[in-house]
């Protein structure tokens, strides 16, 4: 072994283990976090607008954090400062009551959580080149993380009730602190400042295609987060079986991610992006017009392709395509669009969702295929430019 391979060996490490403990507070939010939210005494609306109104937080958060992290030295410390927010204010939550009770510390929490997941990308992305590790399997262990969380959180709210979900939610953003610690110093450093990261990414030619299309699949998902647990309790679903199914879904995303750069090797990001957006049509309308645990586990299979096509193609187009300096703008810009069309989605849905059931699902359905159109208008784009390029 060199003198140089065992710290790249120790570095890769230190992201698998960091992105176990990224996705477990992630896990939380998006399988039972609005169950617990009910159980405080909030109605369907209620709860909607609180998670509407965390995701329209990231809108400005996640901007901010990624043009922070281009201009200043150190990602790392940016990164541990937003994870002690997240778990102080996570610990808020055994105080919360009534409707603007739960909302102000589910936005504590936001303002803090939002810009872990972007930051965290760009440090991965930049960190690839330098010590050799493949994104996709960087992320299944995420994905993984999800699947043991939904698990062992639904067999705990089952016998201990929805209280333990806090619980769960303050140890799980203590654990990821800790692990902030271990990650490389190099990965995260910044040489030189940048003047206007952000008005830099939006100037780049086809960006806007790539956030009308990713940010839209993207943001399906966030409804599914915000009401799947709800509609499915609503039939008859014990949260056993909603832990299952969520694991189902995140088990066909784990295989997308681990095998995705093969995919990549002969699919174009945006290519892979309307895969991911035709998938959606599919997955959406199937969940919205069934109420069967068998439709509900073939629904799930496709989470591979419309959440694992969509954060890999978001990925690549991202790696690519964006200046290096200013990478944490570009996944910071992608996130924010998708939290403010999330935002969007799950205001809505609070209505429709009260009014005509799983049936609401079917708005994500018609998202996907206005995504497919960007996606495809993205290819074409690119097809010009690349013919642009041969004929100079």
């Amino acid at each position: 072994m060199t003198a140089h391979a065992q710290p790249a060996r120790n570095a890769i490490a230190s992201f698998y283990l960091y992105y176990v403990a990224l996705y477990a507070p992630v896990a939380i939010t998006i399988s039972f976090f609005p169950l617990w939210i009910r159980a405080q005494g909030l109605s369907e609306q209620q709860t909607g607008m609180v998670l509407a109104l965390g995701a329209a937080l990231a809108v400005l958060v996640n901007p901010a954090v990624g043009a922070m992290a281009d201009q200043y030295r150190s990602r790392k410390v940016i990164l541990l400062v937003l994870v002690a927010g997240s778990a102080l204010s996570a610990g808020l939550l055994f105080s919360a009551q009534g409707f603007i009770g739960v909302l102000l510390v589910f936005l504590a929490i936001k303002a803090c959580s939002a810009g872990l997941l972007p930051l965290s990308e760009s440090m991965a992305l930049t960190g690839m080149p330098r010590y050799g590790f493949d994104f996709g399997r960087l992320r299944s262990a995420g994905s993984m993380s999800v699947v043991a969380m939904s698990i062992v959180l639904g067999w705990l709210v089952d016998r201990a009730g929805t209280e333990v979900i806090a619980i769960v939610f303050v140890v799980a953003y203590l654990a990821q602190g800790l692990l902030v610690l271990a990650l490389p110093n190099d990965t995260v450093a910044v040489r030189h400042a940048v003047k206007a990261p952000l008005q830099q990414v939006l100037r780049l030619p086809g960006f806007s295609l790539f956030l009308a299309s990713a940010a839209m699949s993207q943001a399906c998902h966030g409804f599914f987060y915000s009401y799947s647990a709800l509609y499915w309790k609503s039939v008859g679903f014990p949260a056993s079986t909603i832990g299952y199914l969520w694991a189902l879904g995140v088990i066909a995303e784990i295989t997308a991610f681990t095998f995705g750069s093969r995919l990549l090797a002969r699919v174009s990001a945006p290519a892979l992006i309307a895969l991911a957006c035709a998938a959606g049509i599919l997955r959406w309308s199937m969940i919205g017009l069934a109420e069967s645990a068998g439709v509900a586990m073939l629904a799930q299979l496709l989470q591979g392709a419309t959440l694992g096509f969509t954060q890999l193609g978001a990925a690549q187009y991202i790696r690519t395509r964006v200046p290096a300096q200013v990478i944490s703008s570009g996944t910071g810009l992608y996130s924010a669009c998708a939290g403010l069309l999330t935002a969007a989605c799950v205001f809505l849905g609070s209505y429709l969702f009260a009014s005509v059931g799983g049936r609401a699902f079917l708005l994500t359905a018609a998202l996907c295929g206005a995504g497919l159109a960007a996606a495809l208008a993205l290819q074409a784009h690119e097809a010009r430019q690349a013919r642009v390029l041969e004929a100079g």
